[in-house]
């Protein structure tokens, strides 16, 4: 079933850009969005249930953290393609859409992160309160999931 809708999914993709229907396009990133959240959801559930810390929990838990970046940087991306003006670019160089979708991964890592350069700035209101939650969540998702694998591997200690 998971294969058959990411086939699916690949295909409304590139007819989206071959098309350029805004419809299709983003019934594609609502169907990027919830697989990639449906990957997240099992990767957490893989590490909050396994017994002890291995090689394979500390992945799941790294792919997790880097696909919650990824939804992130999709949301980002749709909204610059539905609301150009809702970020400020220094360079103002926003013809290219493989441009702007490197820089949407960019900012979303950099605001994700905390890291917090500033070269690019949300503007409008919401967007600035979307990178708000975007921080906090990179920062509770590293405290949570480093509480649960430390707690996991002292517990597993414990037992040895």
């Amino acid at each position: 079933m998971q294969i058959a809708f990411a086939l699916f999914l690949i295909v409304i993709i590139w007819v989206a850009y071959k098309t350029d229907l805004v419809l299709l396009f983003a019934v594609s990133r609502i169907g990027q969005l919830l697989f990639f959240i449906f990957i997240v959801i099992r990767l957490i559930k893989q590490t909050a249930t396994a017994k002890n810390v291995d090689v394979r929990v500390i992945a799941d838990s790294i792919n997790g953290y880097l696909l919650v970046g990824v939804i992130y940087s999709i949301v980002v991306y749709s909204i610059v393609r539905f609301q150009p003006e809702a970020f400020h670019f220094p360079d103002g160089d926003n013809s290219n859409e493989g441009v702007i979708m490197s820089k949407m991964f960019y900012y979303t890592f950099v605001t994700y992160t905390s890291t917090g350069y500033g070269d690019i700035t949300p503007v409008l209101p919401g967007v600035r309160s979307f990178a708000t939650l975007i921080s906090a969540t990179g920062q509770l998702y590293i405290a949570i999931i480093i509480a649960l694998l430390v707690g996991k591997f002292a517990s597993g200690k414990a037992q040895n």
